[in-house]
């Protein structure tokens, strides 16, 4: 933007930090949206949820904080589940054997909207699903030792679709044959996986 370029405004987010994640609430009118990036000023390691109404065209009152984990560093997807819970998905900048977070979470935006005593405070978040630990206890996944947990170790893991109570699709972004989620040299291929949860979202 040319006030940024003449430095009359200062930009208080990095470049492709912005929009990563965004979905539509139960209402299908809410858009819920995530930045991928900690705004200057704000609390490291936070990240601003806010919620735009499509029909008015004007963002809602009320910022909500979403807090990353010690060991992440960005949310890449946002799905919802029902009404106003939604998943979503944090990594690491790791990729590959190297990995260590690579987590989907549970929220529920209502529990912070209804009760003014969690104002200002990140969102609760449950663990859903550690990617780089996923049971492998049948064997699907070929590649592996029998009972031998699969990783998916992307770090463009950013798409996840909730298909019922106890199921979910899992997909990465390969960049355009980007390479090192399955090794250094590997061109990452476009992974789905369909994934049974054991207790019910």
């Amino acid at each position: 933007h040319p006030l940024v370029l003449s430095n009359f405004l200062r930009p208080r987010l990095e470049r492709s930090r912005g929009f990563e994640a965004m979905d539509l609430a139960g209402d299908d009118r809410t858009l819920v949206t995530i930045l991928e990036g900690t705004v200057a000023g704000d609390a490291p390691k936070t990240l601003r949820l806010q919620r735009y109404d499509t029909l008015t065209g004007k963002w809602l009152p009320g910022t909500l904080i979403y807090a990353l984990d010690p060991d992440t560093v960005a949310v890449t997807e946002i799905s919802r589940i029902d009404g106003n819970r939604f998943l979503v998905v944090e990594r690491d900048e790791l990729e590959g054997d190297a990995a260590k977070a690579k987590r989907v979470y549970s929220i529920d935006l209502d529990k912070t909207l209804v009760d003014k005593n969690l104002a200002g405070k990140p969102l609760a978040k449950k663990l859903v699903i550690d990617l780089l630990h996923i049971g492998n206890s049948r064997g699907l996944a070929e590649s592996l030792p029998q009972g031998a947990p699969f990783r998916f170790p992307y770090l463009t893991t950013e798409s996840i679709q909730v298909l019922d109570r106890t199921h979910v699709v899992v997909v990465n972004d390969n960049n355009f044959s980007a390479k090192g989620g399955r090794g250094p040299s590997v061109t990452d291929a476009t992974e789905w996986i369909w994934l049974e949860l054991a207790t019910p979202l």
